[in-house]
């Protein structure tokens, strides 16, 4: 099992289009809902339009505790 990090929505999102494309895409995204540049939400929407990336599983985690975002997280 290979754990590849990302520190912002952008560099996981480039990192995931790089792995696709050399073959050895990624099985499961792990994803912070606050990030730099792109919050964990965008990268969900733009990983699952992307035809080469919608299948890649995905969990969202986040330590916020008010109920708009848990919720935003979980309707996503």
């Amino acid at each position: 099992c290979t754990v590849t990090e990302a520190f912002s929505g952008e560099a996981a999102l480039a990192a995931l289009k790089d792995a696709h494309a050399q073959g050895q895409p990624f099985k499961l995204v792990v994803c912070d809902l606050n990030m730099p540049e792109m919050d964990g939400q965008d990268v969900f929407k733009r990983l699952t339009a992307d035809k080469n990336l919608s299948g890649t599983e995905f969990v969202m985690i986040t330590a916020q505790i008010d109920k708009a975002s848990v919720i935003a997280a979980h309707m996503l």
